[in-house]
């Protein structure tokens, strides 16, 4: 093949065939937690690797933990994913705290309550309050 046929193979425009994002249902769901709630939180005196054993009982059943800390906002996370379906269409749920242990205790509180039907959760649309 000459260099001319070569150079032109590879300067022919291609189709693209990926498909247009269309707009996603909510699948980031943050656990904001009522002023009842946040005492229920810091009154449970539960050991905390009870609590730890409790969340890797979800990871075991098909989720997907992670714990970081953003500094932006100087508050930890806790998400908790779902991987049972394609990462499209994960759900995730999240904790935020200024505290990491409160913040898994939120997260863990969160699925013992609120979303114990977890994957199947829907969003709630509250401000955040980090530290309290």
């Amino acid at each position: 093949m000459s260099r001319a046929q070569s150079e032109k193979q590879y300067n022919v425009p291609t189709k693209d065939t990926r498909k247009p994002q269309g707009k996603r249902a909510n699948r980031y769901v943050v656990f904001r937690p009522s002023e009842g709630e946040k005492a229920q939180i810091k009154a449970d005196k539960t050991p905390f690797d009870k609590v730890v054993e409790r969340l890797a009982a979800k990871v075991a059943f098909d989720a997907k933990l992670a714990v970081g800390f953003k500094p932006e906002n100087s508050a930890f996370f806790v998400h908790l994913t779902d991987t049972s379906v394609h990462w499209e269409e994960a759900v995730t749920l999240a904790a935020w705290h200024a505290n990491v242990d409160t913040a898994i205790r939120m997260l863990e509180f969160a699925l013992r309550d609120r979303y114990a039907e977890f994957p199947d959760i829907s969003a709630l649309t509250v401000d955040e309050e980090l530290a309290w």
